[in-house]
């Protein structure tokens, strides 16, 4: 009988970082450079097609209107879901959209369920299948509701739409009970301080930048104990 070629722990993890890794940030980067020139494509046809012009400063306008309103998103949102959706999922989730409400629950469900974390082979595997049969699944969706959309609109009871607007708390209330329930003792003692951070943005009136804000400290006091725990552990070995 002929022999299976079955690669031990080591040389998979060992693959997964010289190999996968690679190949996965070369083809992301290329497929996210390719989806940022066409999403100029309607303005470029919009100009040099159609006839329909505007000011230069008019362009500029517009960009730095929306660079305003959303850098802070911007910087925040990858920061946030990265630990959760690891290179593969980041790419794959902000190229089709819904990070926040669809991909990055879907990961922590998926990571939950396989009792793995995104750090290791098998918790990027599982993350990446996850994630991508959730955007086959909404694009289906999407599908549906954009033929049917108008006709659903008026067959569901008013107390049902309002009631959908209850959904993305939920979710998030969901993804961060799995997430304190996984490490309770490591993870609660970043609640007070996070929650305190987000207060003093609410009412200083600073919450355009509050969940970036939020981020940075909770980051920062994690480093401060990361460094501390270091230090007490090279001191009690020596």
């Amino acid at each position: 009988m002929e022999e299976k070629n079955v690669m031990t722990k080591d040389q998979i993890q060992e693959d997964y970082s010289n190999v996968y890794v690679k190949k996965v940030h070369l083809i992301g980067r290329a497929t996210m450079a390719i989806a940022f020139i066409l999403m100029f494509s309607p303005v470029l046809y919009m100009h040099f097609v159609a006839g329909f012009t505007a000011p230069a400063d008019a362009y500029m306008a517009c960009a730095a209107a929306a660079c305003a309103a959303g850098v802070g998103g911007w910087i925040a949102e990858p920061i946030s879901y990265f630990p959760i959706l690891g290179a593969a999922g980041t790419y794959m989730s902000y190229l089709a959209g819904n990070v926040g409400n669809t991909r990055v629950p879907v990961a922590v469900a998926v990571q939950s369920a396989t009792d793995s974390d995104n750090s290791s082979p098998r918790g990027q595997m599982a993350t990446v299948i996850g994630v991508g049969m959730s955007i086959f699944f909404s694009l289906i969706v999407l599908t549906v509701i954009i033929l049917v959309g108008s006709a659903m609109l008026q067959v569901v009871p008013e107390p049902v739409l309002k009631a959908l607007g209850y959904v993305l708390p939920c979710l998030y209330g969901s993804m961060l009970t799995m997430r304190l329930m996984a490490n309770f003792r490591g993870s609660i003692k970043y609640v007070p301080l996070a929650f305190a951070v987000f207060l003093v943005c609410r009412y200083t009136g600073f919450t355009r930048y509050g969940l970036l804000t939020d981020i940075a400290v909770t980051c920062i006091f994690a480093y401060i104990l990361h460094r501390s725990k270091a230090g007490k552990s090279q001191g009690t070995a020596q």
